[in-house]
Protein backbone atom coordinates (compact mmCIF):
# COMPACT_ATOMS: atom_id res chain seq x y z
CA UNK A 1 0.00 0.00 0.00
CA UNK A 2 1.34 3.56 -1.07
CA UNK A 3 -1.35 6.32 -0.09
CA UNK A 4 -3.00 6.98 3.30
CA UNK A 5 -5.96 9.24 1.69
CA UNK A 6 -7.16 11.55 4.65
CA UNK A 7 -10.44 13.66 4.27
CA UNK A 8 -11.69 15.83 6.83
CA UNK A 9 -15.17 16.55 6.68
CA UNK A 10 -17.70 18.96 8.37
CA UNK A 11 -21.41 18.61 7.69
CA UNK A 12 -21.05 17.92 4.05
CA UNK A 13 -22.59 14.72 3.57
CA UNK A 14 -23.88 14.70 -0.46
CA UNK A 15 -19.69 16.41 -1.31
CA UNK A 16 -18.57 14.06 0.38
CA UNK A 17 -20.22 11.23 -1.01
CA UNK A 18 -19.43 12.93 -4.60
CA UNK A 19 -15.94 12.32 -3.60
CA UNK A 20 -15.65 9.25 -2.52
CA UNK A 21 -17.62 8.00 -5.88
CA UNK A 22 -14.54 9.63 -7.57
CA UNK A 23 -12.04 8.02 -5.26
CA UNK A 24 -13.70 4.41 -6.60
CA UNK A 25 -12.66 5.20 -10.10
CA UNK A 26 -8.68 5.86 -9.31
CA UNK A 27 -6.99 4.00 -11.90
CA UNK A 28 -4.41 3.02 -9.20
CA UNK A 29 -4.96 -0.68 -7.62
CA UNK A 30 -7.56 -0.51 -5.13
CA UNK A 31 -5.02 -2.40 -2.49
CA UNK A 32 -2.66 0.18 -3.17
CA UNK A 33 -4.21 3.03 -1.01
CA UNK A 34 -6.92 3.21 1.91
CA UNK A 35 -9.38 5.93 2.84
CA UNK A 36 -9.77 7.61 6.34
CA UNK A 37 -12.38 9.81 6.81
CA UNK A 38 -12.33 12.28 10.05
CA UNK A 39 -15.83 13.98 10.66
CA UNK A 40 -17.40 15.50 12.92
CA UNK A 41 -18.61 13.10 16.22
CA UNK A 42 -22.17 12.54 15.07
CA UNK A 43 -21.99 14.13 11.26
CA UNK A 44 -24.02 12.93 9.39
CA UNK A 45 -21.32 11.47 7.22
CA UNK A 46 -21.25 8.45 9.53
CA UNK A 47 -24.46 7.63 7.48
CA UNK A 48 -22.24 6.76 4.37
CA UNK A 49 -20.26 3.74 6.21
CA UNK A 50 -23.18 1.73 6.01
CA UNK A 51 -23.13 2.00 2.30
CA UNK A 52 -21.38 -0.45 0.18
CA UNK A 53 -17.64 0.97 -1.14
CA UNK A 54 -15.51 -0.52 -3.69
CA UNK A 55 -12.76 1.44 -1.54
CA UNK A 56 -10.86 0.48 1.75
CA UNK A 57 -12.18 2.78 3.73
CA UNK A 58 -12.66 3.07 7.10
CA UNK A 59 -14.81 6.46 9.29
CA UNK A 60 -13.70 8.14 12.45
CA UNK A 61 -13.94 11.07 14.69
CA UNK A 62 -11.50 12.76 17.10
CA UNK A 63 -11.96 12.13 20.92
CA UNK A 64 -12.89 14.85 23.09
CA UNK A 65 -12.18 17.33 20.15
CA UNK A 66 -11.14 20.82 21.64
CA UNK A 67 -12.27 22.39 18.13
CA UNK A 68 -15.61 20.54 18.13
CA UNK A 69 -15.29 19.78 14.43
CA UNK A 70 -14.39 22.94 13.49
CA UNK A 71 -10.41 22.04 13.23
CA UNK A 72 -9.15 20.34 9.97
CA UNK A 73 -5.87 20.93 11.59
CA UNK A 74 -6.73 18.59 14.10
CA UNK A 75 -8.44 16.31 12.21
CA UNK A 76 -5.84 15.19 9.89
CA UNK A 77 -3.44 14.89 12.32
CA UNK A 78 -5.89 12.07 13.87
CA UNK A 79 -5.68 10.39 10.30
CA UNK A 80 -2.03 10.58 10.14
CA UNK A 81 -2.36 8.28 13.24
CA UNK A 82 -4.10 5.94 11.70
CA UNK A 83 -2.52 5.99 8.43
CA UNK A 84 -1.39 2.60 7.71
CA UNK A 85 0.49 3.97 4.16
CA UNK A 86 4.13 5.77 3.72
CA UNK A 87 2.52 8.35 2.22
CA UNK A 88 -0.75 10.63 3.28
CA UNK A 89 -2.64 12.06 0.56
CA UNK A 90 -4.57 14.96 1.73
CA UNK A 91 -8.24 15.98 -0.34
CA UNK A 92 -10.81 17.89 0.92
CA UNK A 93 -14.39 17.04 1.09
CA UNK A 94 -15.59 19.55 -1.23
CA UNK A 95 -13.09 18.30 -4.12
CA UNK A 96 -13.66 15.57 -6.70
CA UNK A 97 -10.45 13.46 -7.46
CA UNK A 98 -9.35 12.96 -11.37
CA UNK A 99 -8.73 8.93 -12.52
CA UNK A 100 -5.26 9.71 -12.43
CA UNK A 101 -4.64 11.75 -8.82
CA UNK A 102 -3.39 9.01 -7.14
CA UNK A 103 -1.69 7.41 -10.24
CA UNK A 104 0.30 10.15 -11.42
CA UNK A 105 1.58 10.67 -7.53
CA UNK A 106 3.20 7.38 -7.07
CA UNK A 107 4.86 7.51 -10.68
CA UNK A 108 6.97 10.47 -9.27
CA UNK A 109 7.34 8.50 -5.80
CA UNK A 110 8.63 5.42 -7.63
CA UNK A 111 11.12 7.82 -9.69
CA UNK A 112 12.39 10.33 -7.52
CA UNK A 113 13.73 11.48 -4.51
CA UNK A 114 10.76 13.30 -2.60
CA UNK A 115 9.66 14.33 0.20
CA UNK A 116 6.31 16.16 -0.71
CA UNK A 117 4.22 16.25 -3.55
CA UNK A 118 2.06 19.28 -5.15
CA UNK A 119 -1.08 18.70 -7.51
CA UNK A 120 -2.32 20.86 -9.54
CA UNK A 121 -6.39 21.87 -8.57
CA UNK A 122 -8.52 22.57 -11.56
CA UNK A 123 -11.32 25.13 -10.70
CA UNK A 124 -14.03 24.28 -12.92
CA UNK A 125 -15.07 27.81 -15.30
CA UNK A 126 -19.00 28.68 -14.88
CA UNK A 127 -21.23 30.12 -17.20
CA UNK A 128 -21.07 33.30 -15.52
CA UNK A 129 -18.15 33.90 -13.89
CA UNK A 130 -18.56 35.63 -10.65
CA UNK A 131 -16.77 37.25 -7.74
CA UNK A 132 -16.12 33.86 -6.37
CA UNK A 133 -14.80 32.31 -9.46
CA UNK A 134 -12.06 35.19 -9.38
CA UNK A 135 -10.97 34.97 -5.64
CA UNK A 136 -10.74 31.18 -5.82
CA UNK A 137 -8.48 30.98 -8.46
CA UNK A 138 -5.89 31.44 -5.44
CA UNK A 139 -6.30 27.32 -5.29
CA UNK A 140 -4.92 26.93 -8.62
CA UNK A 141 -1.46 28.25 -8.35
CA UNK A 142 1.45 26.05 -7.65
CA UNK A 143 3.43 26.56 -4.93
CA UNK A 144 0.41 27.54 -2.37
CA UNK A 145 0.81 24.17 -0.81
CA UNK A 146 -3.48 23.77 -0.78
CA UNK A 147 -4.07 21.07 1.57
CA UNK A 148 -6.88 20.10 -0.81
CA UNK A 149 -4.26 18.16 -3.03
CA UNK A 150 -1.15 17.38 -1.16
CA UNK A 151 0.94 14.19 -0.38
CA UNK A 152 3.32 14.03 2.18
CA UNK A 153 5.58 11.37 3.02
CA UNK A 154 4.60 9.93 6.64
CA UNK A 155 7.94 9.95 8.33
CA UNK A 156 8.88 13.71 7.55
CA UNK A 157 4.85 14.56 8.61
CA UNK A 158 5.44 13.32 11.66
CA UNK A 159 8.87 14.35 12.00
CA UNK A 160 7.75 17.77 11.98
CA UNK A 161 4.67 17.52 14.11
CA UNK A 162 2.44 17.84 11.61
CA UNK A 163 -0.09 20.56 11.31
CA UNK A 164 -0.04 23.03 13.86
CA UNK A 165 -3.85 23.44 15.49
CA UNK A 166 -2.82 27.13 16.15
CA UNK A 167 -4.34 27.34 12.95
CA UNK A 168 -7.33 25.58 12.91
CA UNK A 169 -8.42 25.75 9.29
CA UNK A 170 -6.70 28.92 7.86
CA UNK A 171 -2.88 28.83 6.42
CA UNK A 172 -2.33 25.60 7.90
CA UNK A 173 -1.24 24.81 4.40
CA UNK A 174 0.86 27.14 3.76
CA UNK A 175 2.73 26.94 7.56
CA UNK A 176 3.37 23.23 6.76
CA UNK A 177 4.06 23.36 3.42
CA UNK A 178 6.55 26.14 3.92
CA UNK A 179 7.58 23.76 7.31
CA UNK A 180 8.97 21.15 4.88
CA UNK A 181 10.66 24.03 2.50
CA UNK A 182 12.48 25.25 5.41
CA UNK A 183 13.84 21.79 6.65
CA UNK A 184 15.38 21.10 3.43
CA UNK A 185 12.45 18.27 2.01
CA UNK A 186 12.43 17.87 -1.60
CA UNK A 187 9.27 19.46 -3.43
CA UNK A 188 7.78 18.17 -6.69
CA UNK A 189 4.27 19.96 -8.17
CA UNK A 190 2.13 17.27 -10.05
CA UNK A 191 0.16 18.67 -12.91
CA UNK A 192 -1.60 15.17 -13.99
CA UNK A 193 -2.21 14.50 -10.28
CA UNK A 194 -5.17 17.02 -10.56
CA UNK A 195 -8.31 17.18 -8.25
CA UNK A 196 -11.23 19.65 -9.00
CA UNK A 197 -12.72 22.31 -7.37
CA UNK A 198 -15.99 23.22 -7.54
CA UNK A 199 -16.55 27.01 -7.14
CA UNK A 200 -18.88 27.36 -4.01
CA UNK A 201 -22.12 29.84 -4.06
CA UNK A 202 -21.86 33.41 -3.15
CA UNK A 203 -21.11 34.35 0.58
CA UNK A 204 -20.26 37.56 1.31
CA UNK A 205 -20.56 36.90 5.12
CA UNK A 206 -17.39 35.58 4.66
CA UNK A 207 -15.47 38.35 4.03
CA UNK A 208 -15.93 39.42 7.47
CA UNK A 209 -14.47 35.63 8.22
CA UNK A 210 -11.77 36.76 6.30
CA UNK A 211 -11.29 39.68 8.91
CA UNK A 212 -11.02 38.05 12.13
CA UNK A 213 -8.44 35.32 10.31
CA UNK A 214 -6.14 38.56 10.12
CA UNK A 215 -5.21 37.74 13.85
CA UNK A 216 -3.59 34.43 12.35
CA UNK A 217 -1.10 36.57 10.15
CA UNK A 218 1.63 37.49 12.74
CA UNK A 219 2.07 33.90 13.80
CA UNK A 220 2.55 32.69 10.34
CA UNK A 221 5.05 35.50 10.11
CA UNK A 222 6.69 34.96 13.10
CA UNK A 223 7.38 31.10 12.49
CA UNK A 224 8.41 31.87 9.28
CA UNK A 225 9.93 35.40 8.96
CA UNK A 226 12.11 34.76 6.20
CA UNK A 227 9.74 32.80 3.62
CA UNK A 228 6.94 35.17 4.19
CA UNK A 229 9.04 37.76 3.13
CA UNK A 230 10.17 36.50 0.16
CA UNK A 231 6.38 35.11 -0.84
CA UNK A 232 4.04 37.71 -2.04
CA UNK A 233 1.54 37.39 0.66
CA UNK A 234 0.43 40.56 1.97
CA UNK A 235 -0.34 41.53 5.25
CA UNK A 236 -3.58 43.64 4.65
CA UNK A 237 -4.27 44.23 1.08
CA UNK A 238 -3.49 47.75 0.30
CA UNK A 239 -7.27 48.82 -0.09
CA UNK A 240 -8.23 47.57 2.84
CA UNK A 241 -5.39 49.45 4.54
CA UNK A 242 -6.53 52.82 2.66
CA UNK A 243 -10.11 52.58 4.11
CA UNK A 244 -8.99 51.98 7.59
CA UNK A 245 -7.27 55.16 7.60
CA UNK A 246 -10.43 56.88 6.38
CA UNK A 247 -11.99 54.95 9.48
CA UNK A 248 -9.44 56.05 11.76
CA UNK A 249 -9.28 59.54 10.52
CA UNK A 250 -13.39 60.00 10.80
CA UNK A 251 -13.36 58.66 14.32
CA UNK A 252 -10.23 61.28 15.30
CA UNK A 253 -11.92 63.99 13.63
CA UNK A 254 -16.24 63.09 15.03
CA UNK A 255 -14.54 64.36 18.38
CA UNK A 256 -12.81 67.50 17.03
CA UNK A 257 -14.38 69.20 14.04
CA UNK A 258 -17.91 66.76 13.21
CA UNK A 259 -18.00 68.60 9.87
CA UNK A 260 -14.64 67.06 8.27
CA UNK A 261 -15.95 63.30 10.08
CA UNK A 262 -18.81 64.07 7.67
CA UNK A 263 -16.53 64.99 4.96
CA UNK A 264 -14.51 62.03 5.55
CA UNK A 265 -17.51 59.78 5.32
CA UNK A 266 -18.33 61.01 2.31
CA UNK A 267 -15.01 60.18 1.19
CA UNK A 268 -15.51 56.50 2.75
CA UNK A 269 -18.33 55.64 0.76
CA UNK A 270 -16.96 56.74 -2.41
CA UNK A 271 -14.30 54.80 -2.10
CA UNK A 272 -15.52 51.90 -1.03
CA UNK A 273 -17.96 51.81 -4.48
CA UNK A 274 -15.02 52.26 -6.38
CA UNK A 275 -13.24 49.37 -4.81
CA UNK A 276 -16.66 47.00 -4.94
CA UNK A 277 -17.35 48.27 -8.62
CA UNK A 278 -13.00 46.86 -9.49
CA UNK A 279 -14.09 44.08 -7.76
CA UNK A 280 -17.18 43.10 -9.44
CA UNK A 281 -15.78 44.43 -12.81
CA UNK A 282 -16.17 41.45 -15.36
CA UNK A 283 -17.84 39.16 -13.31
CA UNK A 284 -21.78 38.45 -13.49
CA UNK A 285 -23.64 39.36 -9.82
CA UNK A 286 -26.54 39.98 -8.63
CA UNK A 287 -28.08 43.09 -6.27
CA UNK A 288 -28.11 41.26 -3.27
CA UNK A 289 -24.85 40.02 -3.63
CA UNK A 290 -22.95 43.67 -4.26
CA UNK A 291 -25.30 44.86 -1.37
CA UNK A 292 -24.04 42.60 0.79
CA UNK A 293 -20.33 43.27 -0.47
CA UNK A 294 -20.76 46.71 -0.10
CA UNK A 295 -21.97 46.58 3.61
CA UNK A 296 -19.55 44.27 4.49
CA UNK A 297 -16.12 46.52 2.73
CA UNK A 298 -17.52 49.62 4.88
CA UNK A 299 -16.89 47.42 8.39
CA UNK A 300 -14.08 44.70 7.07
CA UNK A 301 -11.11 47.19 6.86
CA UNK A 302 -11.34 48.39 10.01
CA UNK A 303 -11.99 44.98 11.89
CA UNK A 304 -9.15 43.54 10.01
CA UNK A 305 -6.72 46.02 11.50
CA UNK A 306 -7.71 45.56 14.71
CA UNK A 307 -7.06 41.72 14.37
CA UNK A 308 -3.86 42.40 12.46
CA UNK A 309 -2.65 44.15 15.56
CA UNK A 310 -4.16 41.70 18.01
CA UNK A 311 -2.16 39.41 16.42
CA UNK A 312 1.08 41.36 16.32
CA UNK A 313 0.67 42.18 20.25
CA UNK A 314 0.34 38.70 20.99
CA UNK A 315 3.01 37.73 19.05
CA UNK A 316 5.44 40.33 19.63
CA UNK A 317 5.88 41.36 15.60
CA UNK A 318 5.67 43.77 13.48
CA UNK A 319 3.20 43.35 10.38
CA UNK A 320 1.26 45.10 8.40
CA UNK A 321 2.41 46.28 5.40
CA UNK A 322 5.24 44.20 3.37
Amino acid sequence: MTFSVIIPSHKRKPLLSSLLKSLENQKLPKEDFEVIVVATENDEAFELENQKWELNISFCFVPADPSRGRSASIKRNHGAKKAQAPWIAFIDDDCLASSEWLSSAKRIIDTQDVHFIEGQVVIPEPQQKTFTYKGIQRLSKPGGFQTCNMFYKKSDFIELGGFDPNFPYYLEDTDLGWTFQEAGKNYVYVEDAQVSHPVPPAQPKKMMDSSFRMEKLPYLFKKHPHTFRASQMRALPRPYFVLALFDMAMLFCLFLNPLTALLLLSGRLVATLALLTRMLKGCHWQWSEALSMYYYLCICPMISLVYLVRGNLQNKVWLFLR
